[in-house]
């Protein structure tokens, strides 16, 4: 059976979408209807049915889906495995959202590329929920993971990032300086674009506050998908949005915090694994790293 098929089936059936899914894989929806038909050609039995509102599995859609994902994630585990009995290179795919990966996770992957020179790394970026069941990744560091798969994730605690409202000098010299909340209404706001798969809890916190605290918002409002569009947007003076107080303060960005602390959110990020494989020396070694790495962001007075 093509693992990558069965990937792809999985995702399909549990999103009951062909677009949906061809978005999740980057792929167009005929190269994923494709491997849909080749699939069912192998099986030898037809495994959904299209409709108008999406896709319906059939009988023994509905039995492959049941046993997909745990076939997926024996095979992965059981190849990585033999990988590294045999010597060979392993492929260590790691992913988090754009804005951890520029400020913590570069420096870290360096740190552990030196000492495991024998492991391919594999770093992907989205702001999209994962799923490590079907093995999307070894390691994913987020805010959020699935909350269904959860049984099977161990998700161990890494920093807070406290998200606070920022604009550039030349953004508040040409639309003054809020001074409370309701104050924004008269301002440009920034924040990231709706998509589809958006499930973390944190993600629409201050669209929230906005749609709350100022019902009758009557500037403009900004939306950028991918998250690092809107750092940018704020540097520029485009507009008032949140960012990472401790990312502002890596990178020396050029920007001013607004209303102090009467707007801000932490946000807890995890390091997240399949429990199957948490003690797999490749995950323990990074996870190793980048917390030493960032106690001492965080304490400089620690560093020698």
């Amino acid at each position: 059976m093509d693992l990558d098929a069965l990937r792809i089936f999985y995702k399909a059936a549990e999103l009951e979408q062909i677009t949906a899914t061809a978005k999740y894989f980057g792929k167009s929806q005929g190269a994923i209807s494709d491997r849909l038909r080749r699939l069912e050609k192998d099986l030898k039995t037809k495994l959904y049915k299209v409709g108008k509102d999406g896709i319906s599995l059939t009988p023994a859609g509905e039995a492959l889906f049941k046993k997909a994902k745990r076939i997926i994630s024996d095979v992965e585990i059981a190849q990585h495995n033999i990988r590294e009995l045999s010597g060979d290179n392993i492929n260590f795919k790691v992913s988090t959202t754009h804005p951890f990966i520029s400020h913590f996770l570069m420096d870290t992957l360096a740190s552990f590329s030196k000492e495991h020179s024998n492991v391919d790394i594999s770093m992907t970026y989205n702001d999209t929920p994962l799923d490590l069941i079907v093995r999307d990744t070894d390691v994913a560091i987020r805010s959020y993971i699935t909350e269904k798969d959860s049984v099977h994730m161990e998700q161990i605690p890494l920093t807070t990032i406290r998200m606070k409202l920022f604009a550039s000098k030349e953004y508040l010299k040409r639309n003054g300086t809020p001074e409370k909340i309701s104050d924004l209404e008269n301002h440009i706001i920034v924040m990231p674009e709706d998509e589809m798969f958006r499930t973390d809890k944190h993600y629409d916190w201050f669209s929230t506050l906005i749609s709350k605290q100022i019902p009758k918002h009557k500037r403009a409002t900004l939306k950028f998908s991918p998250s690092q569009f809107m750092q940018k947007a704020i540097e520029l003076g485009m507009g008032i949005g949140t960012l990472s107080e401790e990312m502002v303060k890596v990178d020396d960005i050029n920007v001013i915090n607004v209303l102090g602390d009467v707007v801000t959110h932490e946000i807890d990020l995890y390091y997240t694994c399949l429990k199957d494989i948490k003690d797999d020396p490749y995950i323990v070694s990074l996870y190793e790293i980048l917390k030493e790495y960032l106690e001492k962001m965080n304490n400089p007075s620690t560093v020698n």
